[in-house]
């Protein structure tokens, strides 16, 4: 399976290394870097096809991804070694919940995604342990706040529609407030982000 992998990996580094020369340029400290352990699977295989062998064939799925967060975190690493440049905040983010995909079910995060997020995050953190990585995914994925943390996230950014879930955001910014910030970003601050520093939020 790791031939389908090669040509949408390469466009992936392509892109961050982009995103990383733009940063640079414009003297921007937030690499926008959209992705983490779940969109590139899914991009690949198809919604109905990712799905189906999350249910079939999860261990296969798991090192999947797994595999593929490894190559990630190489990339970026070595993109920002020699580049020469250490942004203060890389923001990640994954679609579940997010233009009618469902919220994954904590077990299935676990199981699937979480391992494969913790080398991710540590790995960037053990090149550059100054950097903050965020965090952004459905505001419905609140129930997993806390693995959020013990992934290594520095912050959770709720994405979508966060009304209907404006008590159990609250609880979990009181659970995890020592652990992990959440940020309450609207869509103007997001594109400011994406343009700025992390201080502009």
């Amino acid at each position: 399976m790791d031939e389908l992998f090669h040509e949408p990996e390469l466009a992936s580094q392509a892109e961050f290394a982009k995103e990383v020369a733009e940063c640079r340029e414009d003297d921007k400290r937030v690499i926008w870097n959209a992705g983490c352990t779940y969109a590139m699977p899914l991009a690949v295989l198809g919604e109905d096809e990712f799905f189906i062998r999350v249910v079939t064939e999860p261990e296969l799925m798991r090192e999947l991804c797994e595999r593929y967060a490894i190559r990630k975190a190489d990339a970026i690493v070595q993109t920002l070694q020699v580049m020469q440049i250490r942004p203060e905040v890389l923001l990640f983010s994954d679609p579940f919940g997010k233009s009618g995909l469902p919220p994954l079910r904590p077990a299935v995060f676990r199981t699937l995604l979480k391992s494969a997020q913790q080398f991710l995050v540590r790995r960037i953190k053990r090149a550059y342990p100054e950097i903050k990585i965020w965090y952004r995914c459905c505001a419905a994925s609140y129930p997993l706040a806390a693995d959020f943390a013990e992934i290594g996230f520095d912050a959770w950014i709720p994405s979508g529609k966060t009304e209907p879930f404006a008590q159990e955001l609250e609880d979990c910014r009181q659970f995890i407030q020592d652990e992990l910030e959440l940020l309450s970003v609207t869509e103007g601050q997001w594109d400011s982000l994406k343009k700025g520093t992390a201080t502009c939020v």
